[in-house]
Parts: structure tokens; C-alpha cells; sequence
């Protein structure tokens, strides 16, 4: 779940929610005063507990703050959130060694479902699993994609405008005789390296030289391309990484950074939201940031395709 609300009894956030508004409200308001309240105790001179507190401060004001954002757009978050009916969400983790219009080619893909705040069926796939069941529903690519002998849900990324990847995608998704997803999100690699940058190496078992912001990108790729510790997927060791990564931002106190790095990545364009549900669309793109290619129309360069035959080896050339 979300916040692991079933470890308080709350079977159903959003009817919990819109049934204790005015104690989410005060709640709100507390987290705010208490981040201000430990403004006053972050020079102890213990560097460590400094820290600490530090991460609690900012961790309480990104909470209060997105607490905020929420009670402004009541009615779009709850729809978000499965409220009234499940909301499918598909994610694509983008490598960016090729590119690809929405920034890169989908290495992986995780797909929930969320319903009444509750997060469902949550799996993490490599986008190939979709095409490996596409069979016989193959299709010819568009005319400026001939050079592919097909067509499938790794070339969806191909297209300028992330709405239309995505109803490709799903269009691809059910065909693969999956479920119908709604909302989209396009996560570039380049949050994982920033990531990095304030984590520290992150070290997997029977791999001697660990991950750093540096040495990422040529480090993953080497070891998928060769695929390393594959068990279902040359992407294990992906999701292997992804797991490591996320128990070492919990177990040192990192999630204020994160939140951080999140956000600045949203506001760049590395990460792209956009619905297939017209009214939620509209609400994302009343932001920009959710996707600058369409806020934005004066400073872009549209690249059509790299690494046709050539693998990833064009970027490292």
C-alpha cells in the first residue's frame, strides 16, 4: 500500500479520507509545525543525528506539502487513486543509451492497478514479456519505422507526444491479453543516477564493482546485454539493483533527497505523466511539468531514432 494504511485498519484510504477531511486538514497543519519546530534542533553537533533530523524536517514538509496539493485537487486525486472505480497505471523505466522521443527505450515496465488508495497486482516486467505474447497480433510499424520487421510495445516510445505512447501501448497491452491500463508514466534514467549521487555506491551480491552515478549506465547495460544472473529475464539483475537501492534510501534516511530529486526531475521533463482518460489528462497537462514537450512547444528537438542494428554501442562511441 501507498502509506501502509492496513497497518492501522484502514482497509480503504480514500473512503477513510473523504470520511476524516477535517482530521487530514489538522494533520496538515501539524506536520507543518513540527517541520518548523525542528529547524531549532539541527545543529547538535553530532553530524549523524544532524542528519537525521534534518531528513525528518524536510520529510515532514514534502509530506505536508503534498498534503496541501491534494485538498486543492480533491476530486482529481481521488479519481487518480482508484476512488470509484480501479485506476491501471503502467510504468516505463527508460534507458536513455537509446534514445527515443519520450526519452528512451523502455527497458522494464511495473504495472498496478490502484483501487480505493489500495495498491493491486503490482509486477514488475521486461517490456519484452508483452511482445513474447503478442503472437499471432503482430502489425507492421508506421512508414517511418520500416526499417522494423515489426511492430510492438518497445516501440511505443517512438512517438513525440507521450498520450499517443500510451494508447499505443495499451492497444499493444491488450492484444498481449493483459488488462487495459489508464494513466502513464515515463521515468528516465537519469533519477536513477541522481539518485546515486546522494546514496552512495550500491553493491549486489557475486558483482565486484559497484554501482555508482558514473559508472550506471555502462555497468547495467554491460551486465543485461551479457545477461547476467538471468533467471525469467536478462533484466533480473535490474530489478535486483532496483530492490538494493530502495532498502539502502530507507534504511539511511534518504527519502527527503529522493522526494527532492523526484521533483527536480518531473520539473526537467525526465519524468512524464499522461492519461488515456480525458479528464485526468487534462488535469496533468494544467501543470506542465507533467509533460513539458506539450507545456512547452518553443525548445525541442524531436529525435526520431538511434541504434537501429547498432545496439547501445552508438552513445558509447
Amino acid at each position: 500500500d501507498i502509506l501502509l494504511f492496513e497497518r492501522f485498519g484502514i482497509l480503504s484510504p480514500t473512503q477513510w479520507y473523504k470520511e476524516n477531511t477535517p482530521a487530514v486538514q489538522t494533520a496538515i497543519e501539524e506536520l507543518e509545525k513540527t517541520s518548523q519546530l525542528l529547524e531549532r534542533f539541527t545543529t547538535t553537533g553530532d553530524e549523524k543525528r544532524d542528519r537525521r533530523i534534518i531528513d525528518m524536517r524536510d520529510t515532514l514538509s514534502h509530506l505536508a506539502r503534498y498534503g496541501r496539493f491534494f485538498l486543492e485537487h480533491e476530486k482529481e486525486m481521488l479519481r487518480m487513486l482508484g476512488d470509484t472505480e480501479p485506476m491501471k497505471y503502467i510504468i516505463f523505466n527508460q534507458n536513455r543509451d537509446e534514445i527515443r522521443a519520450n526519452g528512451g527505450f523502455p527497458w522494464t515496465v511495473f504495472t498496478f492497478t490502484l483501487y480505493k488508495g489500495n495498491i493491486l497486482d503490482y509486477r514488475k516486467d521486461d517490456v519484452y514479456y508483452y511482445d513474447w505474447n503478442l503472437f499471432p497480433n503482430v502489425e507492421a510499424p508506421p512508414l517511418w519505422l520500416e526499417q522494423f520487421g515489426n511492430f510492438g510495445l518497445r516501440d511505443v516510445t517512438y512517438y513525440p507526444l507521450f498520450r499517443e505512447s500510451l494508447e499505443k501501448a495499451n492497444s499493444f497491452i491488450e492484444k498481449s491479453g493483459e488488462t487495459s491500463v489508464t494513466n502513464g508514466i515515463a521515468i528516465n534514467q537519469w533519477l536513477i543516477e541522481d539518485i546515486l549521487a546522494v546514496t552512495g555506491p550500491v553493491t549486489l551480491s557475486g558483482i565486484a564493482e559497484p554501482f555508482t552515478e558514473k559508472n550506471f549506465s555502462s555497468l547495467m547495460s554491460t551486465l543485461v546485454e551479457a545477461k547476467y544472473a538471468k533467471v525469467k529475464t536478462p533484466k533480473d539483475v535490474l530489478f535486483e539493483f532496483v530492490d538494493a537501492l530502495e532498502k539502502k534510501v530507507l534504511s539511511e534516511g534518504m527519502i527527503a533527497p529522493v522526494l527532492t530529486i523526484i521533483e527536480k526531475n518531473l520539473k526537467n521533463g525526465q519524468i512524464i505523466l499522461r492519461s488515456r482518460d480525458d479528464a485526468t489528462d487534462r488535469f496533468l497537462l494544467s501543470f506542465g511539468v507533467f509533460d513539458t514537450f506539450v507545456a512547452d512547444k518553443s525548445n525541442w528537438v524531436y529525435p526520431i531514432f538511434t541504434n537501429v542494428g547498432g545496439n547501445k554501442s552508438d552513445r558509447f562511441v
